[in-house]
Order: C-alpha cells, then structure tokens, then sequence
C-alpha cells in the first residue's frame, strides 16, 4: 500500500501502472484493507488520465473499489473524495460537491480531498474558492508536488501568468523529474503566450521524465505542425503510435493537421475515425463541429454539438455551460442563428455576452484569451470583434490562429484591412518561432 502511494505520487505514467498492481497485490493480501481499495480506484482514475486512454474504461473498476472500501469503512473521507471524481465525470456536480464535503467532514486533514475538489470546480466566477482550497491543501501538505503543481495551473487559470510561471519554475527546483511543472509551463508559453520554442523545451522535457506520455507527444507534435515542420510532426506521430496504434490522440492530431493544410476530405475522413471515440470528450466534439463550420456544413455543426451535450438547447442548463467555455458559446449562438432559432440564439448571445463583458473581468485577468469576438461578431458588432483581436495580439494569444479564423464568423471582417494586417502579424510572430526552434534543431 505504501509503495503504491508513494509510486502514484511521482504521476509518470510507468510508476502509475505499477501504482495500480501494487494496489492489486495490497487487497490480494488484504481484502478488509479500505484505504487499499481507495488507492486501487485512484491509480486507476490517475492512469487513465495520464496515459489519456480515456476515464470511461476506468469507471466500473473505480466504482466497484470505492464501493468495497464504503462497505468496510462507511466513514473513510478517502473513499468519499474517489466517489466524487467519479460523480464529477459522470457531469453530476452537486453529487461530487456534496461528496467532497463528505470527505473533508470525515478526513478534514486530507490534503487531496481539498485538492481534487479544486479541480473539480470548473466555473470561472468560483476562481477565489477554488484557490482556497488549494492553499488550504498545500498547508496541509507542503511538499506535495501535485499540490504545488496544482496551484501553478489555478494561477494561470486566473491569468495571473506571472505568479503561475514562478509556481511552476519552483516546482521543477524541488521536483525536476516529475513531469507536472513540464506540463504546465508547455500549456503556459505554447497555448497563453505563443513562446513555441519555450513551450517546446519544457514538453521535452516532460517526455524525457515520462516516456510513456502520449500526452508530451501530442504537445510536440502540435508545436511543428503549427510552425509548418511535417517532418518533425510525422515522427511524433510515429511515436505516439508506436505507443498505441489505436490511441485517440493519434487521431486526433491527424485531424488538426487536416485541418491546418486545409485538406477538407482528409479532415473528413479522420473525423469518420474519431466519431466513434468522442463521447467523453465535449471539447474535442466541438473542435470537429467548428470543422463542419468551416466545411459550409452548419446543420450537421449544430447536431454535433447538441450531440456532445444536449445542454445546449436547455437555457435553464446555459449558465454551466457559459461559464466552462464562453467561446463554444458564441460559436453554439451563431449556428442557432443560422439555422432558424433566432429567439434562442438571441438569448444564448446576450447571456454570453454579458458574462464575458461584465461578470468575468471581475474574477480573472486576461479575459480577451476566451476569445470574446466571437460573439462580438456573432451579434454583428465588428469595431468591437477588430478591437478585441487586436487586445489578444497585443498579448500574444496566437495559438491556431489561422485555423481558428477561418469559422464563417470572420467572413463579416475578412476583407478589414485590420483583420489582414493581424493575419500578418502572425505569420511573422510564428516565423520567429520557427528560426527559434530550428535554432535549437541544428
């Protein structure tokens, strides 16, 4: 049990699949043993995340285990803070709020209860609560990694990108063969700042400290396919299929490829792969209803995303979904628009719109980042979509800029002189990047 713990805390994915058999073996010896049953369900939960094979395999496994270490202990908090994760992606969150509760109730000095429930508060206006239970985790585990980790990711959630990048770069003093500080400060340069080649220092790193990452792969394999190197990508490709010939992320890099050279049947013809695979993943729906979008497809764009959540089409449900993603918002209100909803997508519009002028500059910073002229342009307002693209220039949030601008959104501006003058800019930021890289590539 002790090994197992002490293995799932380095979160490599190698030490995660023998987190799970150590686990394993501690229930073999001793099946009355809860908090084992515990650690067997969140080995689980972790490998998955990490080897990003997808959580939905995962849940039975955990459920049958948390249930086992309930059923022996009815008051472990450990056991409770399991539950929750599980409630939380099943998409029940007042189930997985009220688990968490539970599970500081009963195990108040539990550092991860506090932790996990932090992750799982994905509402932006909840930023301050969801630090607080961060700090309150790291105070009662200071030399935690995942905590410290943790914090530097909450930082940059907030925008506060100077804070979270110190986070970070202490970790990785402290820790520096653990991929986690790797991880965040890749997302940080690469996806905040449009730094490609520090992104891509770090997610080198990353792999070298996890090689069994698929995720570290798919982060260097998107860095050269952005700055337009096929044959760096292709490698990577190589090797996250060498890893798993099947793996999800293989095709869903295939796909953004497509998408990138703007090869519309080959686009299609990964989507026909994918689709079978995306029911976990709302995000990873949406980025392929965005690629209908763009293919003049805005029926079948609307019925992939109501497919992903049918939340869509329940006002009463908008505000959760607002709130985790105001940008698929605006793209959401725009189809119903376009597609003889006028009443909704006017509603949907106006709601979004007003929590990204009004509500959302009072809780984070570097709001221009969610990409508010998409609505800006959806309700027809240009000076204010132009200004907006300007702001998130000014601060360098370029990633995909080119793809993401080619939504039918933009038509209304893509004949602005500013708009072509942005277009511009990036290339040129991105060549930067790309001598930088090649600089680093002899």
């Amino acid at each position: 049990y002790l090994h197992g713990r002490q293995l799932m805390a380095t979160r490599r994915t190698a030490d995660l699949e023998q987190s799970v058999q150590a686990f394993q073996q501690a229930v073999d010896l001793d099946p009355q043993f809860a908090l084992a049953w515990v650690g067997l369900a969140d080995s689980h939960m972790l490998l998955a995340l990490y080897r990003f094979n997808g959580e939905a395999a995962s849940i039975p496994i955990r459920e049958q285990a948390v249930q086992r270490a309930l059923s022996i202990n009815p008051d472990i908090g450990e056991a409770y803070a399991s539950l929750a994760t599980i409630e939380d992606f099943k998409g029940r969150e007042q189930e997985a709020e009220a688990a968490f509760r539970k599970a500081i109730e009963l195990s108040p000095n539990y550092a991860t209860a506090y932790q996990w429930y932090s992750n799982s508060i994905h509402d932006p206006l909840r930023s301050r609560e969801s630090l607080e239970l961060l700090l309150k985790a790291s105070e009662l585990d200071p030399r935690s990694s995942i905590i410290g980790n943790g914090l530097a990711g909450e930082y940059f959630a907030q925008g506060l990108y100077s804070r979270g990048e110190q986070q970070a770069l202490r970790m990785i003093d402290l820790y520096p063969d653990q991929p986690q500080a790797y991880h965040r400060l890749f997302v940080y340069y690469v996806y905040s700042v449009g730094e490609y080649a520090r992104g891509l220092q770090h997610a080198r790193k990353m792999l070298e400290v996890d090689p069994g990452s698929a995720d570290a792969m798919r982060h260097i394999a998107e860095v050269y396919l952005e700055i337009g190197d096929a044959k760096s990508f292709a490698a990577f490709q190589e090797e996250i299929a060498a890893l798993n010939a099947n793996h999800y992320l293989l095709g869903l890099t295939e796909f953004e490829s497509a998408v990138k050279r703007g090869n519309d049947a080959a686009a299609a013809e990964a989507v026909n792969s994918l689709l079978p695979r995306i029911d976990e993943e709302a995000g990873d729906a949406r980025e392929i209803a965005e690629f209908y979008l763009m293919a003049g497809d805005t029926d079948r764009a609307r019925k992939m995303f109501v497919g992903s959540d049918p939340r869509w089409l329940q006002p009463e449900s908008w505000q959760e979904l607002i709130h985790q993603s105001p940008a698929a918002s605006c793209v959401f209100s725009w189809i119903l628009l376009h597609t003889g909803d006028t009443d909704l997508g006017a509603k949907l519009l106006d709601q979004t719109t007003t929590f990204l002028e009004r509500d959302l500059p009072a809780a984070i910073e570097h709001v221009d980042r969610k990409r508010p002229d998409l609505c800006f342009l959806a309700g027809g307002d240009t000076e204010k979509a132009l200004a907006s693209l300007e702001e998130q220039m000014a601060h360098n949030h370029i990633w995909q800029w080119d793809v993401n601008h080619r939504l039918p959104l933009y038509d209304a501006i893509r004949d602005d002189p500013r708009f072509i003058a942005l277009g511009r800019e990036y290339t040129r930021r991105v060549d930067v990047q790309r001598r930088a890289i090649e600089a680093m590539d002899p």
